[in-house]
This record gives structure tokens, sequence and C-alpha cells, in this order.
């Protein structure tokens, strides 16, 4: 429901709208009467086009996402045609008067009811068929993209702010246990995939851009009130953006620009929110748009002691049987179990994934600048700055103390989302919720190596997490009861860079660890009855003939920590450790500055 002080706002937005579709259903009708007449043909794309984008960008500001749905699918439709790529044919043009019809009639409604709820299915259904005619229209041409046509310069725009706004979505859904309830947060992320959405248009993307806008719509009726139908709602999202981001890598290496698995994902991302059984109905061609409009009717108008279902009213009316309802609902139980089942084969732990669906490594190959070099260029930078420079060379200096700011920016940035996304998988490989707290990542990415920094960091997280929710006997607690909490802290301390990471697990089994030492004949029992727990994990780690030894005993946990120390070693650093039965675990790594 719109808010009250927006109905004189609304109000002018539904006489423009209007006057708009006025405007455009002349030429329709002329059309209709003489398709060949081409210059019919221009102003009907220019008018169309200028109505849909209206409807779209303003009617966004009121929420009325099942009223512009239609108009958002044929603005994308009526830029093909702006572009040349696509002719519009008699079917495209009686598309564009049943929109217009639509249109009309929903702004009658919305003026009427200050909502656009019962919209729904005759939107959802009109927005499938504009996409099902592009889509036949670009199949055969669309399937590999190579973005002829276009300069090297806006190639590698595109996929520079593409992989910027991918980012972004990714940062954001692997944060969704923080952000799901900020309204505010998830409409921006609704912005960054119609962003995403319109560069994909931009270069005729279409699979690109109608799962965006799948993605888009899903949020928009979550925002909405509508309920997603699985306790993961973001390991979807992350898939999708997986995809995405995989495809562009592609074309960025071989010129090719295909979104494989493209049905899959659309399927899993339609699951997430149950279609209404107005929309199903439709779609299997059971019942038209008009009949669902009369059913929803008369279903509110029935007394408030006796509601019914729709697809009761509409059995009712004699349009579809008992069978028939029951059918279409089992049918998208069905999908939705499908999706389901992909979505836990591809996150289950031990699961084989595709190999385009693997884990984004932590510090991916684009990332390029190194904490160290960059802090080089910014000194040599403030020496120039600090020297004489003749005038005209001073705006240099300040648009490259400028530049290294920004890169500096990013980079932090950068890092604490990789982490943060690294994390995130191995909670989704070992099946339970993380909630991960990262400061400090500007001293990371001033002081240390970055792709040297992913080796000591990757077995120390996947630790965290696989131990981080178990309880003191080794099993495994519920979410309710204990979260897994970790945090990744660094700082400056005595000329040295401190990394932390901590954990809320059991903590080690430090008599196990005790045994194991006694066993391998790393220290005698006389000298092990006088070391404390941490000097029992320092013989644990400076001692360790081979790593596979610690393996026989389950001690898969310090066997990770033997690995790292190795690592430390070669760097002229040492580890802290610090573990309290049922307290956790903090592990600090100790390295020299700038090594």
């Amino acid at each position: 429901m719109i808010p009250e002080d927006d109905f004189s706002s609304l109000d002018n937005f539904i006489q423009e709208s209007r006057a708009m579709v006025q405007k455009v259903l002349p030429v329709i009708r002329q059309l209709l009467a003489a398709p060949e007449q081409e210059n019919l043909l221009v102003a009907l794309t220019s008018t169309g086009y200028r109505l849909f984008h209206s409807m779209r960008s303003a009617g966004a500001l009121f929420h009325l996402e099942h009223l512009i749905a239609p108009a958002e699918a044929m603005e994308t439709l009526l830029a093909k045609a702006q572009s040349n790529p696509l002719t519009l044919s008699l079917q495209h043009i009686a598309l564009i008067a049943e929109v217009c019809t639509f249109t009309e009639r929903g702004l009658e409604l919305v003026a009427r009811e200050k909502s656009d709820q019962r919209l729904a299915a005759t939107a959802g259904a009109l927005q499938a068929a504009i996409f099902e005619l592009l889509q036949a229209e670009s199949g055969k041409v669309g399937a590999h993209l190579t973005l002829e046509g276009i300069t090297p310069e806006m190639r590698e725009a595109f996929l520079n702010e593409c992989g910027r706004l991918l980012a972004t979505a990714e940062q954001e859904f692997v944060l969704w246990d923080f952000i799901a309830f900020d309204h505010d947060r998830v409409a921006d992320l609704c912005r960054v995939l119609h962003r995403l959405k319109q560069n994909f248009n931009l270069y005729e993307c279409t699979d690109f851009e109608r799962l965006c806008m799948v993605l888009e719509s899903t949020l928009h009726r979550y925002l909405q009130g509508e309920f997603f139908q699985t306790e993961y709602p973001e390991r979807v999202f992350l898939r999708c953006i997986d995809a995405m981001r995989e495809s562009l890598s592609g074309y960025a290496l071989a010129g090719g620009l295909e979104l494989l698995d493209m049905e899959e994902h659309l399927r899993a991302a339609q699951s997430l929110i149950r279609q209404p059984l107005g929309e199903l109905l439709i779609e299997a061609g059971l019942v038209d748009p008009k009949t669902v409009d009369e059913a929803l009717s008369l279903q509110r108008s029935a007394p408030g002691n006796l509601p019914r279902r729709l697809g009761e009213v509409l059995v009712a009316m004699g349009e579809v049987t008992t069978e028939q309802v029951h059918h279409v609902l089992e049918e998208q139980q069905r999908r939705h179990n499908q999706a389901t089942n992909v979505m836990a084969e591809g996150g289950g732990r031990g699961a084989s994934m595709p190999p385009r669906l693997a884990r984004v490594p932590l510090f991916p190959q684009q990332v390029k600048v190194d904490g160290q070099i960059l802090a080089r260029m910014a000194s040599v930078v403030q020496h120039m700055a600090a020297l004489s420079l003749p005038a005209q060379l001073q705006p240099f200096v300040d648009e490259l103390e400028q530049m290294i700011g920004s890169l500096s920016q990013d980079c932090s940035f950068g890092l604490a989302q990789q982490l943060q996304r690294m994390v995130h998988d191995f909670a989704v490989e070992y099946r339970q919720r993380v909630h991960c707290r990262i400061e400090g990542a500007r001293v990371l990415e001033n002081e240390l190596d970055l792709a040297g920094l992913s080796g000591l960091l990757a077995p120390l997280l996947r630790n965290a997490v696989e131990h981080g929710a178990k309880q003191a006997g080794g099993q495994r607690t519920t979410l309710e009861s204990k979260k897994c909490r970790i945090s990744v802290s660094a700082l400056c301390q005595d000329g040295e860079i401190w990394v932390s990471i901590e954990d809320n697990g059991p903590g080690l089994d430090l008599k196990k660890i005790a045994q194991h030492c006694l066993d391998q004949g790393m220290v005698d029992r006389e000298e092990l009855s006088r070391c404390t727990g941490s000097e029992v994990l320092q013989i644990f780690l400076n001692k360790q003939p081979r790593l596979a030894d610690a393996a026989l005993i389950d001690t898969a946990r310090c066997t990770g920590l033997a690995f790292v120390k190795k690592k430390l070693s070669d760097l002229n650093g040492r580890m802290d450790i610090w573990s309290r039965p049922g307290k956790g675990t903090r592990i600090t790594l100790r390295l020299p500055r700038h090594s």
C-alpha cells in the first residue's frame, strides 16, 4: 500500500502515464491496419520506448513492481528495435497493444486501491511472454556473444563496470544475514542488479539481462512482504553471480560471452519465492489474465468470515477443475524441489562442484595491486610533492596522490570482501551459519604481499569455520544454541604485523596433542609433565617430523597449523596460539614488516 503522503505524486504519475498511453494506441491501430508502413514502425518504436521507459522509472519510485514489470520487459524489446537488430512484426505489435491495455487497466486499479498487488498474475504472464519472444528472436545468434562492433575501450569499460557491480552484489549477499532486515540496503542492492541488467541490455546480452531481471524481481517481491522458500536464499544469488563472473572471465580470455546452465539458474532463482496460483494457471494455458482478475475481484468481495482461496473461486466459476489446480501446484513443488536439490548438490560438504562453479579464489588474478608496491609508489609521490616542482607539474602530482588514495581504498575493500567470501564458502561447505568480523584490512594491504598472505590465512579460516560451532565433545551445536563467530584482525606492533584469527569453538584438544608428541618421541614423559598447554603446542609445531603423522591421530586441525608454521618460517615469522576448552582458539601470526 502506497503511503498517504505520496497520493498526490501518485495521481500525477497516473495522469501522465495515461496521456502517454493514449498517444501510443492510435499508432498501434494504424500499424495493425497497414503494417508495411515503416514511418509508423519508427513512430511506435520511439513513442512506445518513451512510454515504457517513463513507466518503469517513475513506477519504481512508488514500488509498483507488478504494474511496471511488463513495461520494463517491453522497454528491453523496443530498445533492441531502436538499435536495429530486431524488426517489429505483427506479433510484436499485438504484444505491445496488450501491454498498453494492461497498463490502462492497471493504472485505474492503482488509482482506486493505491496498490498493484492484484496485478501480479497478469503482469508475470505478460513479462514472461515478452521474454520468451525475445529469447526466440535472439536464441540462434545470442547463445555465444562476441560483442562485435564495439571498440576495445568500450569492451574494457563494459567488463570493468560489470565486474565492480558483481563484486558489490556479491559482498551484500555474503552479508545477507546482516542486511536482510535493512530494507533500504536491500533496495540499494536491487538498484545494483538493475544497473547490471542495463549494462547487459546495452550489449545485447539477453541471457545475462534476463537473469539479472529475475534476481531483481525476486528481491522486490521480498521487499513487498513475500517470503523465501529456503533458509539460505543468498546461496542461489551467489551461484548466479559466480556464473556471470565466470562467463565474463571467459570472455576476457577467449573472446566469447556465454552463460552456462542458464535455465538451471533461472529455475533456482524463480523457485526462491513461489509464483501466485493465478500466474501458474495462465502459464499453463488453463485461464486467461482477464479471468484471473475477475476471480480476484470475487475473492476480495467475499464476506470476511468466508474467505476463499483463488483456486476455489476459479473452480466455482467453472474455469478450471480441482485436479487441474492440484496439478499446477504439484508441478510448482516439483520445480522447487529440483532447484533445491541442484543447490544442495553444489553447496554440500564434500560435493564435487563443476569447475565453472568452483569457489572464487581468495585473491583472484584481477587483483594486481600489491600492498608493498602501492606503499612504495605512495612514498615516491610524497617525495615528489615535497620538491620544488614547476607549477605545470603540480596538477599531475596531485592527480597521482588522488589515484593512489583511491587504489588503496579499493584494495582494502577488495581484501575484506574476499575474506568474507572465503568464510562464507567454507560455511556453505560445512553447513553452518558463521558471523565473521574483519578489522584492520588496510594494515594488511599496506604492509603485506596479498598473494602470499592467502596461503597463510586459507587453512586457518577453514579450521575456524569447521570447528567453530562444535561443542567440547566434538559434536555440532544447533544454530540457536551457539553461533559460530570468527574475527580476523590486523595491527602493527613493535616492527611486526600481527594477524589474528579467533573463533568461539571448543578449543584444541591438548591431551590428544600431548599424547601424539609423546608417541612420536618429540618429548619425554618427564618433560611433558612440566609443560604448559602453550608449550605443548610449540613442541608439536616445532618438532613435528612429518605432516602425515598428525593426520593418523585425527589432528587435522593441527596439521593445518603445522603447514602455516612452515610457511611462516620461510618469512622469518612466528605464531602464537591461545586456546581454552569450551572458550575457543586464537591464532596470531607475527610477521616482520614488509615481509
